[in-house]
């Protein structure tokens, strides 16, 4: 075995101890193989802010966000997101019908973060690895997400790679 082989069978086995470590947290099943490498790399302990799910997760609450008069929950999202992807939802036309409504200023990178993350999850054709993905999951999804098809979620991250990352903070 090489080098390069041997550091890819590492990674790929410290892929599986990351996903095992996640879903026996959330007191899972108990995971084979092919599940723990299937696992996607956006779902592993530790979760930090990610720009593609934090933008996914934004993007499902567009309309809300383009309706929205409270200043401090725009303001909000200006300094999570950024000019550019803001005025970018506020222009966008989702696939369908986001969220219902917003939460409040404070609650807005953890909320988009679960939403993005939800329909991610959702987009996956393995139903097996979704329901593990779920369980895992620290905040639940909302109701409208996890009743999407997953070609329905599929549409919304198409759609969300479209528009801009988040700006990083100044």
């Amino acid at each position: 075995m090489n080098a390069a082989s041997s550091g890819d069978a590492l990674a790929r086995a410290a892929h599986a101890v990351r996903a095992a470590q996640a879903l026996r947290h959330a007191g899972g099943d108990a995971p084979d193989w092919d599940l723990l490498t299937a696992w996607p790399a956006w779902a592993l302990p530790p979760q930090g802010p990610d720009p593609q799910l934090l933008r996914l997760g934004a993007f499902w609450h567009a309309d809300v966000l383009a309706h929205c008069i409270d200043g401090a929950r725009l303001q909000a999202a200006r300094v999570l997101l950024g000019d550019t992807l803001l005025q970018a939802l506020l222009d966008a036309e989702p696939p369908g019908a986001g969220a219902a409504g917003l939460p409040p200023p404070q609650a807005l990178e953890p909320v988009f973060m679960a939403c993005g993350r939800a329909l991610a999850r959702t987009a996956l054709a393995d139903a097996r690895l979704r329901r593990a993905l779920a369980a895992a999951e620290p905040l639940p999804a909302p109701a409208a997400i996890e009743a999407l098809a997953p070609a329905a979620a599929a549409a919304w991250a198409e759609a969300a790679q479209r528009l801009p990352l988040p700006e990083q903070p100044r």
